[in-house]
């Protein structure tokens, strides 16, 4: 056979499989791409920040407790440029799981600049000092008190919630009388650190209960 003939035969070969007694293959179908998530979402965060600033804050209750004692401890560099976007992130993020919905959230993450940052943080940390010293803290801001009567005829307290930066504080007190019983300070003389305790803990961390161990060694030599 000669070589023309192979190359006709193959022409011939071809079209009966790609398009068989004459009809067309449909045309491969194009893939949508997938839309890019909105640069700035309804709060005011960028991109990924949102997810990230939660997973630092915790999901849980527990877990933003254990936040809340790491940020009260924060040094003051924390609340500065560059990283008091972050504190602002997880401040934002933990009040709207703790304290829900409100007219300050609506205002989103610019609400809370620095300066109200600030304010919250030293706050919180009077809050926590003077539990930890006195045994009490006092809110120093009115709340309206409510009742309301619910379709099965049972009475509930429905107290209305603060607003601006007094919301926070409400947050933080409704994660203090949840897992409050757990705050501690730690043992060792001169650390004074606070920490979330497991059973009987009395140390921050395990170095701080080696030392201890380890000068109560050296004292009985």
């Amino acid at each position: 056979m000669s070589a023309c003939c192979i190359l006709r035969w193959m022409r011939t070969a071809r079209k009966a499989v790609v398009a068989p007694q004459g009809l067309r293959l449909a045309p491969k179908a194009r893939v949508a791409p997938v839309p890019e998530p909105p640069a700035v979402d309804v709060y005011g965060f960028k991109g990924p920040q949102y997810a990230l600033a939660a997973r630092r804050v915790g999901t849980t209750p527990a877990e933003r407790f254990a936040w809340l004692v790491r940020f009260v401890q924060r040094p003051p560099e924390d609340f500065v440029d560059p990283y008091l976007l972050e504190a602002r992130e997880e401040l934002f993020v933990f009040g709207l799981y703790e304290a829900g919905s409100s007219s300050t959230f609506s205002l989103g993450l610019d609400y809370l600049t620095q300066e109200r940052t600030l304010e919250i943080a030293s706050r919180a940390q009077t809050m926590i000092n003077s539990l930890l010293t006195a045994g009490e803290w006092k809110f120093d801001r009115p709340v309206a008190l409510r009742l309301k009567r619910m379709p099965d005829g049972s009475i509930v307290d429905t107290p209305d919630k603060p607003q601006g930066t007094d919301l926070w504080l409400w947050a933080l007190k409704t994660v203090l009388c949840r897992h409050g019983g757990r705050l501690a300070k730690c043992a060792r003389s001169g650390c004074d650190r606070l920490f979330v305790r497991h059973k009987a803990g009395l140390y921050c961390s395990s170095s701080c209960s080696h030392k201890v161990r380890n000068d109560r060694r050296a004292q009985v030599r």
